[in-house]
């Protein structure tokens, strides 16, 4: 099945919370967003492939930013809170999709921001992420953090403080 191509910069921004924890908004309404469910024959069914089809070009997009998607999906309560990865059936069936960023050093999934926490499935984070070498480069910038995050603002794990 062919792959479906999304203009990502037109259905996905950013945003900085109070905490400076980057955020997705997603623009529902573009034309180009997939829709919740599709035809298929004379019924309707959910439209996974195309929510399969847009994380999967989300993840490599940030990644290039120097970001990861927030964990590894959703902590799903009828599974005992077990995570499920963002391609999993159940979280494709109810069009979950990731709200938050991490960030990380691009190229490897390594994450040098210490304070970064999944709890029944949310996300929250210390303003910051924890992290004060990224705390600097925001406030050197006068609150904005332009992006690509440099590798001056992550943390060798021998440094973190607990």
């Amino acid at each position: 099945m062919e792959k479906i191509e999304y203009p990502i910069k037109k259905l996905v921004s950013l945003r900085m919370d109070e905490n400076k924890v980057w955020c997705l908004d997603y623009n529902t309404e573009h034309e180009c967003f997939p829709q919740i469910s599709k035809k298929w024959g004379n019924g309707i069914i959910s439209n996974k492939k195309g929510y399969k089809d847009l994380l999967y070009q989300l993840y490599h997009y940030f990644l290039g930013q120097n970001f990861l998607l927030e964990g590894s999906g959703k902590m799903i309560k009828q599974f005992g809170r077990k995570p499920l990865g963002w391609t999993d059936h159940y979280v494709l069936a109810n069009n979950d999709l990731p709200q938050y960023l991490i960030p990380c050093r691009m190229g490897k999934r390594e994450f040098c921001f210490p304070h970064m926490i999944q709890r029944n499935g949310g996300f929250s984070s210390n303003p910051y992420y924890g992290n004060e070498k990224y705390k600097k480069y925001v406030e050197d910038n006068n609150g904005e953090c332009p992006l690509p995050l440099p590798d001056s603002v992550f943390t060798h794990p021998s440094e973190y403080k607990e």
